[in-house]
């Protein structure tokens, strides 16, 4: 349904969706080595934040 949507407002005529999309995906899922991704939020207002890698300083 996604793809057929995102085609269309693209306005590409024919689109290659492999048979059991569903099933490889989950067998990728089963096969691949476990991880640990790790992702930490730091709130601050919009004008302490330049873009820079690091975080802002946090004393005030």
């Amino acid at each position: 349904m996604h793809a057929y949507g995102l085609a269309k407002q693209l306005k590409i005529a024919r689109m290659i969706v492999p048979m059991c999309a569903g099933v490889m995906s989950a067998y990728g899922f089963l096969v691949a080595p476990p991880t640990v991704d790790q992702a930490h939020s730091l709130p601050s207002a919009l004008v302490d934040v330049d873009g820079a890698a690091s975080p802002p300083s946090t004393t005030r």
